[in-house]
């Protein structure tokens, strides 16, 4: 969601929450995976469509995407949540900041990594890149978070004690009592926000987007009471979320994606998805095991797709099979389109396959 929607703002109150830059996505997936017994948040970002916004084409767009590497940094919704790991590290040292503050800001330096797993080309010829994200220790790293808002919302008591009585209206209710609270329940992170700090004009939209989301939703929004309730991710199993900008694109920024992340995944994928074969080192094995078991599934078609398209490749019979066998496989009541089935035509088969994952639903962010 953007930034100021369902008071996900309030999760980085104390951090840099908007940067604006050449940079920009025509979409993104976020795929969330939490590991309970090891204490950790994993995600897995699909950057789509990578492109110059055009304001200088050939300038601050290539230094970002250089230092957006070398130092770990990475997005959320394009520019809404950017995690800068100097401007961070800046804040866990301000004397000025209050201890918790400064706590959750030292989390986020010690307790996140982000590693580029590679570029890609979507079914449109546009580049694309993937990055792991792993947060250590959520569980201390929510409640601090919790903390900082709860901080947050005194001052504010502090300000407005004069004009608040334990018997006033309930809008008027002390800021510390409808604070923003943040909360994992199995692989789902889930935000209570205060009704009436919400903007409702955007919160009609993202209802109404979720209508009409294939269900079950990775995103769901419940109105409890005085409070809102914004559910990320499905609790029972690890999910995809999707967004589309709906932007338009030039490949400006495609030579240095390649030369800052030279892995081209469909090469590292395809191995394992139709060889059963990893022929990698443990850790980089381990990252490509995560895209291929809880990532964005459409990804795995599209790769074993190129494959299926290409007549000198010798697996492309298995890549046939392949599709076959996955689309037999997928849920009926789950999220994406029901697949094609194989006829004689393989072409035809082929472009159906490619109309599916066109046509698998996306938030649309406005």
């Amino acid at each position: 969601m953007p930034d100021k929607s369902l008071a996900i703002r309030f999760v980085m109150l104390t951090l840099p929450g908007i940067l604006f830059g050449c940079v920009e996505l025509q979409g993104q997936r976020i795929s969330i995976y939490h590991d309970e017994e090891r204490d950790r948040l994993l995600l897995l970002l699909h950057y789509e469509g990578i492109h110059d916004s055009g304001s200088n084409k050939h300038g601050n767009g290539i230094e970002q995407i250089r230092q957006g590497v070398q130092n770990e940094e990475f997005l959320i919704l394009d520019w809404p949540l950017h995690f800068e790991r100097d401007e961070i590290a800046a804040i866990a040292n301000d004397v000025d900041k209050s201890l918790v503050q400064r706590r959750l800001a030292r989390s986020f330096v010690d307790q996140i990594t982000a590693i580029p797993l590679g570029t890609y080309r979507d079914i449109n010829g546009h580049i694309g890149a993937v990055q792991a994200i792993e947060i250590a220790h959520i569980a201390d790293l929510v409640s601090t978070a919790n903390r900082v808002i709860q901080e947050h919302a005194a001052t504010n008591d502090e300000e407005d004690e004069a004009d608040v009585s334990p018997t006033s209206d309930p809008r008027n209710r002390r800021t510390t009592d409808r604070a923003t609270r943040i909360r994992l329940q199995g692989h789902s992170v889930i935000i209570h926000a205060w009704f009436d700090a919400v903007d409702k004009g955007e919160l009609a939209d993202w209802q109404e987007m979720i209508r009409n989301a294939p269900q079950p939703s990775p995103l769901s929004i419940q109105h409890e009471g005085e409070w809102l309730i914004a559910t990320v991710g499905l609790e029972k199993t690890p999910s995809t979320i999707r967004f589309t900008n709906l932007r338009d694109y030039d490949a400006s920024l495609e030579g240095i994606l390649e030369e800052t992340v030279p892995k081209n995944l469909d090469r590292k994928l395809s191995p394992i998805l139709l060889e059963n074969s990893i022929k990698l080192e443990e850790s980089e094995a381990s990252l490509l095991q995560r895209l291929v078991k809880w990532g964005a599934p459409e990804e795995n078609v599209r790769v074993v797709l190129a494959v299926a398209r290409d007549k000198k490749d010798e697996r492309r019979n298995e890549a046939f099979t392949w599709l076959e066998n996955w689309g037999s496989a997928i849920d009926e009541e789950g999220a994406l389109p029901p697949p094609p089935e194989l006829t004689g035509d393989r072409v035809a088969y082929l472009d159906e396959w490619e109309e599916w994952y066109r046509n698998i639903f996306r938030f649309v962010l406005r």
